[in-house]
């Protein structure tokens, strides 16, 4: 069974503590979906994953917060 959930990558966390977005981050699944495509075309991958973020996990002191986006 493929699993579904993915924990994010470093540099994007990295990113969003910075109130930053990533190079790879979009602001609509248009925009992912377009640059997915170009991907498979000029990297010649056989696939691309778009993956909303829907939830941040920060550090806080002391406990830790999960903020709904």
């Amino acid at each position: 069974m493929l699993k579904k959930f993915y924990v994010g990558a470093k540099h994007i966390g990295a990113a969003v503590s910075r109130g930053d977005n990533a190079s790879c981050q979009r602001a609509t699944i248009e925009e992912a979906i377009e640059d997915a495509k170009n991907m498979i075309r000029s990297e010649h991958i056989d696939c691309v994953v778009i993956v909303e973020i829907i939830r941040v996990v920060r550090k806080d002191y002391p406990p830790i917060t999960v903020e709904t986006v």
